[in-house]
């Protein structure tokens, strides 16, 4: 089983993007890591191939796709967008997951939603926070040139299980809630099963702020039934394991 997360980005600079995927970064700032001498650091372990972008490199194919088709030329457009396969880390021992089987799947998934665009794939062992899943990313520049939204909104209901990661961290812009809306809804007269994930309250989802955010969240509190998950952020209890190392580590360096 697996989980897809959709982020979109307004950064034209497209190979810093392939220099997350393939350089280590700290995970709660998303500075990259260097070395004692100030360079990156790479990544131990990673898989990581092109799609559609002949003899060039990623960054330089989009660039030219936007040239070509007029696209991605003023800030507030979307330059890229960046979907995350995590699998269940029981996925290795029980069903025989490896990395090399999931940058299949990611390019396979890639060559049959995206065809024909700039892509790059890149596999991790590795989870957030070292969580051990292995999760696959897929950069491409559907904005570009990919001409039939409502195909792709099909597809996602194409699927046994759809589940949105992060729900209400998207973009508040007008296109991006009727994206949003457009999901959901579809997902809704599909009568499929949608898991939902968010930081927002039932609170703030009863309430919603706009029409916009109302036609959203009536749909979400009908499809599913709220479950509140509670307990310690164990993002701020990693980082105050690594500040305890810290100060451990300068004591240490004070005393000799």
């Amino acid at each position: 089983m697996a989980t897809f997360k959709h982020i979109s980005s307004k950064n034209a600079d497209y190979g810093a993007a392939e220099q997350y995927l393939t350089f280590e970064h700290d995970e709660f700032t998303m500075k990259p890591t260097l070395d004692g001498n100030g360079r990156l650091v790479l990544r131990d372990d990673y898989r990581i191939s092109s799609l559609n972008c002949g003899e060039e490199d990623f960054a330089i194919a989009c660039m030219r796709s936007n040239l070509k088709y007029g696209k991605n030329q003023k800030r507030e457009d979307v330059k890229s967008h960046h979907y995350i396969i995590s699998f269940d880390p029981r996925d290795a021992p029980d069903n025989g997951l490896t990395v090399d089987r999931a940058q299949q799947l990611g390019e396979q998934f890639c060559r049959e939603h995206f065809p024909g665009h700039q892509a790059l794939v890149c596999t991790h062992p590795d989870g957030h926070n070292h969580s051990g899943n292995i999760h696959v990313h897929i950069l491409n520049d559907l904005a570009a040139s990919y001409k039939d939204r409502n195909e792709y909104i099909a597809r996602l209901c194409s699927f046994p299980l759809l589940i949105l990661d992060d729900f209400g961290m998207e973009r508040g812009t007008e296109y991006g809630l009727e994206q949003v809306y457009n999901v959901i809804d579809s997902r809704y007269r599909s009568g499929k099963p949608l898991i939902v994930t968010t930081n927002l309250t039932l609170e703030e989802l009863q309430n919603p702020e706009d029409t916009a955010h109302a036609r959203i969240y009536d749909r979400l509190t009908e499809m599913c039934t709220p479950v509140r998950i509670t307990g310690e952020n164990f993002r701020k209890a990693r980082a105050r394991e690594k500040m305890e190392q810290l100060k451990t580590l300068l004591n240490r360096k004070e005393s000799l």
